[in-house]
């Protein structure tokens, strides 16, 4: 994996503006737990494709790993905005939740009605 790093690192400085190879990148750094390196390429892809909910999703994820919860919440919100049907955001949403401890009965319903308006 750490060869593969480094050629994608290598890829992103020589074609600055691949969007796979920005975000093949990304991914290799998340994976090495490398999280604040990830948001900076899954950030330079973005704003290439500002409207990809999956890389919103990368985004949102690799926040939530730093422990940043309110811009893993907003990038979150986004993807449901995108795709409310989506599972896995869902998912990701009550991941959120269970790590803040704020999931309870009452304010439940009104987290997810906020999450998709």
């Amino acid at each position: 994996v750490e060869g593969a790093l480094k050629t994608y690192k290598y890829a992103t400085m020589i074609l600055e503006n691949h969007p796979k190879a920005i975000l093949l990148a990304g991914w290799l750094c998340y994976q090495n737990d490398q999280y604040e390196q990830a948001l900076s390429f899954f950030n330079r892809a973005e704003a290439l494709y500002p409207n990809s909910a999956d890389l919103i999703y990368f985004i949102a994820r690799s926040h939530l790993k730093l422990k940043q919860h309110t811009t893993a919440y907003d990038c979150l919100h986004k993807c449901l905005t995108k795709e409310p049907e989506n599972d896995v955001f869902w998912s990701s949403l009550g991941i959120l939740f269970g790590e803040l401890n704020q999931v309870n009965l009452y304010n439940l319903q009104a987290v997810l009605i906020s999450a998709i308006s």
